[in-house]
């Protein structure tokens, strides 16, 4: 996944609850949320998952 596209990262959203919670999840999710202009939401819900 490239970093950067809120698509992308809505995407990951709906994919994450069903990755194994390990470091490689969080690593997905640091990635994705290191794009320009993303949504502050889109932003928050994805990296609450990093926190559960």
């Amino acid at each position: 996944m490239r970093a950067g596209t809120w698509r992308k990262l809505g995407e990951l959203i709906e994919l994450a609850p069903h990755l194994p919670d390990d470091p490689y999840r969080a690593l997905l999710i640091d990635h994705a949320c290191v794009g320009p202009a993303l949504p502050a939401e889109l932003v928050a819900a994805a990296r609450r998952f990093q926190d559960s």
